[in-house]
């Protein structure tokens, strides 16, 4: 698989953080994909041993600059198999960054926050009425039941 990119920023011999915690030793390639996005890729030191040219490529690597990534699934991993800056080269446009959305239009009450779940405090308020109501109607009927039985008994 290819992938273009343009640089961000390029970290050599760094501490790289595990996602699950920890960190350990290599190299951080931080860029732009072709649709914009902003894209990490991690190289642990280890790779370097078999792939020296990657290191030096990422070396020279600066901010701005284009590049194509080739990797090759190996089991369930993609693997870096090679970097070349792409300078000269014919190479799809990669935006600076993405363009914002547009504002969504919704005839949602004011207050509420536009994309949220969360209930405003009116809603919670409104809601903690409902639920005081079924309650006590809930007794009521739990109450007049008992009532209606003993009455029957007697």
């Amino acid at each position: 698989m290819q992938i273009y990119g343009k640089v961000i920023e390029t970290q050599v011999d760094v501490q790289v953080a595990k996602k699950g915690g920890g960190t350990y030793p290599g190299c951080l390639l931080t860029y732009r994909d072709k649709d914009g996005k902003a894209c990490e890729q991690a190289f642990h030191e280890n790779v370097f041993k078999f792939k020296q040219h990657i290191k030096e490529t990422l070396k020279l690597l600066s901010p701005g600059d284009t590049f194509m990534m080739e990797k090759e699934k190996q089991g369930d991993f993609w693997n870096v198999m090679s970097i070349n800056k792409t300078d000269g080269m014919e190479v799809p446009h990669i935006p600076d960054r993405v363009a914002a959305p547009a504002a969504p239009t919704t005839s949602k009450p004011a207050g509420k926050v536009l994309g949220s779940t969360y209930e405003t405090p009116e809603e919670r308020a409104k809601k903690q009425v409902y639920i005081v109501r079924q309650s006590s109607i809930t007794a009521s009927l739990g109450y007049f039941n008992l009532n209606k039985q003993s009455k029957v008994s007697t």
